[in-house]
């Protein structure tokens, strides 16, 4: 039986300040008569717009996508940030996108992530994949963990699931709600720490929601009282365990900065440090690199058309 090769894939998106124009404007409740009533009732409303923005295609942007080409390949964190364009790493995704023939694995992906995807690809004038499947009530080959955990019905967030069921989280404290205030380096730590919940979250429910014999790496194991216990996730566990750990180093104090070369702690003349840019790089490093992780993103032929390129110059 031949090896199906699947995308685990992520995004996060933020509100489109170019697309408010387009936004309608909105009434006040039919009962309000004050003036002053109505002017804040039609502010509150506007702004309970703005703040689902990131959540509709056509005001909305994609800012970054993490993916990996299987469970253990090195994931791809990209997000847009100077010349890295939106336009840019969404082309970049549909060619890994096409290298897995479409397989794909996330968490909401057919309501969500994927026709965020077409939608804002859709404006760029980016060709998509021909055999995008968004297709309801299958396992393949579009695995969308969400459906499926919740019989397409409505459900519960990955991050209780992550709670519920011992996934581990390289933000706990974080969720959906903070990501319009995170710059690049947070929101690159956050969609890489949502990708490996995916991923883990995949590994668990094969063997009761999903069953896919041509991945036997992948067969879940009781994970109480049991003789064989599942090596694998073990494993994998224990590495974001490891990358989670490196993400919160020790603060420097007002006397001692944490010494890159040799461990432990230095002495520091200064009152109050920053973490030295040895450690940001560390901390970087195990992080995913996402300079490094851009390469692949930056690369000028993944992007051809007048429409992406013209976009990517604006």
């Amino acid at each position: 039986m031949n090896k199906v090769k699947r995308l685990f894939f992520d995004i996060e998106t933020k509100v489109n300040p170019d697309a408010l124009e387009y936004m309608p404007e909105p009434k006040a409740p039919g009962n309000l008569k004050d003036p002053e009533k109505i002017a804040a009732a039609i502010a509150e409303k506007k702004n309970d717009w703005i703040e689902g923005a990131p959540l509709d295609a056509d005001y909305g942007k994609i800012e970054a996508i993490a993916w990996s080409e299987g469970v253990y390949e090195d994931p791809v964190v990209a997000v847009v940030k100077d010349d890295i364009t939106e336009a840019r790493i969404i082309a970049g995704f549909w060619k890994a996108f096409e290298r897995c023939g479409g397989n794909c694995v996330g968490y909401n992906i057919l309501s969500f992530d994927l026709p965020y995807l077409i939608r804002r690809s859709f404006y760029y004038g980016i060709k998509t994949p021909r055999y995008i499947n968004l297709a309801k009530f299958r396992t393949e080959p579009v695995t969308d963990l969400f459906a499926i955990l919740y019989n397409w019905a409505p459900g519960k967030s990955l991050k209780f699931l992550a709670k519920r069921y011992d996934l581990i989280n390289l933000v706990p404290d974080l969720d959906g709600a903070h990501v319009k205030d995170m710059d690049t380096a947070e929101l690159g730590i956050y969609v890489k720490s949502d990708l490996y919940l995916t991923i883990q979250l995949f590994m668990r429910m094969n063997g009761s929601y999903l069953h896919f014999p041509d991945c036997p790496e992948f067969d879940y194991s009781p994970r109480d009282n049991s003789d064989a216990p599942n090596e694998i996730y073990d494993v994998m566990q224990a590495n974001i365990i490891a990358i989670r750990d490196a993400l919160n180093p020790p603060v420097p104090g007002p006397e001692f900065v944490p010494d890159p070369e040799n461990g432990g702690m230095v002495a520091n003349d200064a009152a109050m440090v920053e973490l030295s840019d040895a450690i940001k790089s560390d901390i970087n490093k195990v992080s995913g690199g996402l300079d490094g992780a851009l390469k692949e993103i930056a690369a000028p032929d993944l992007v051809t058309g007048k429409a992406v390129n013209n976009a990517d110059s604006q």
